[in-house]
């Protein structure tokens, strides 16, 4: 919007006035004004414009934006390994939330795991908001994954530790709850002993001798 004091101050025309007040659909990205005055509002580090596309850097994510119809954008994206590992399909990144008017339209990947995505955005500027927000949830998502990753990881570590006491306080010999034989030494069980040359038994886990533990078909 421009005031009236603005339009006799700086001699605005009307075509000036209209430029202003109904800005039109950009053609291509352009550098903002503000970007210069408060870098902080720039899209993202190394924020710059080349051969007509406008690139930064973003959570590990560069993206390349570009016009290529008036208010049709086509958006590249290089995703990072640590965020794309939870993308590990093509269907699992085609299926996150775009803009109204915005879609996924191929997607990169490598080893199970998706490392870049071309985004069609249909907007009359160019959607450095709608493409940052993007990104910030893709990392938030995979945020949340890899603290559930670690949730579980710590809930199976304690479920171990307590099979493992658990194994530590059977008794040798054969097991009837177990219907198999618990070694004494490490006290995994099995249906069979390991025979060998000499005629003993030895352990088909941790490999130790169980001849005092083994009676043998002869023996019954």
């Amino acid at each position: 919007m421009v005031s009236k004091d603005e339009i006799q101050q700086d001699g605005l025309t009307t075509d000036d006035v209209m430029d202003r007040e109904f800005e039109q659909p950009k053609r291509e990205p352009e550098w903002l004004p503000e970007w210069d005055e408060y870098p902080e509002e720039r899209p993202g580090e190394n924020t710059r414009i080349e051969d007509g596309t406008l690139i930064w850097e973003r959570d590990g994510f560069e993206v390349r934006l570009e016009s290529y119809e008036t208010t049709h954008w086509r958006v590249g994206l290089d995703i990072p390994k640590d965020v794309g590992q939870y993308y590990p399909r093509e269907f699992d990144l085609k299926c996150h939330p775009l803009p109204e008017y915005g879609f996924v339209k191929a997607v990169e990947q490598e080893d199970y795991s998706t490392v870049g995505a071309t985004l069609i955005i249909q907007e009359n500027f160019q959607p450095v908001y709608e493409v940052n927000k993007f990104i910030d949830e893709l990392v938030e998502s995979a945020e949340q994954s890899e603290q559930f990753r670690e949730d579980v990881e710590e809930k199976m570590a304690a479920a171990r530790e307590v099979e493992e006491e658990q194994r530590q306080q059977r008794e040798p010999g054969w097991s009837d709850e177990h219907d198999a034989f618990v070694c004494p030494h490490c006290k995994k069980t099995s249906t069979h002993a390991s025979e060998r040359e000499d005629g003993g038994y030895d352990c088909v886990h941790c490999g130790e001798s169980v001849d005092d533990w083994v009676v043998s078909e002869d023996e019954v």
